[in-house]
């Protein structure tokens, strides 16, 4: 994926290569916070929403663009944010509205009460 958003470092044509299947079984989602006021895919698509990613996470980012080319939602991928708590950290402090590429039961793990009112989108 590199290729594709732009990164300098990769030196091949992802276009010649073919996807044979994942070693996980990991289910990345993309969620609001329960206080954000969109809640739906068609929200996403009407309204900017700012999602965070990690300081050399790329995968979050890519998973944002993604449904931003394919969905048509308007995320705007913010980076910088340490790697651990202050991916969630950022939600709760409503620096951004939501995460995209966590997957479901990292979210459902590190913050039980979080993963229980926040929304998927």
């Amino acid at each position: 994926m590199d290729p594709l958003f732009g990164s300098p470092g990769a030196r091949y044509d992802p276009l010649k290569l073919n996807w044979i299947g994942s070693i996980g079984k990991l289910q990345n989602v993309c969620a609001t916070w329960h206080e954000s006021p969109i809640k739906t895919i068609q929200q996403a698509q009407e309204t900017r929403s700012d999602r965070r990613r990690g300081r050399r996470d790329l995968e979050h980012g890519a998973d944002a663009k993604v449904l931003n080319g394919v969905l048509g939602t308007k995320f705007r991928v913010i980076a910088g944010y340490d790697p651990g708590a202050g991916l969630t950290l950022s939600i709760e402090r409503r620096e951004v509205e939501g995460i995209c590429g966590l997957s479901w039961s990292t979210m459902k793990a590190s913050r039980r009460t979080g993963s229980r009112t926040s929304s998927s989108t």
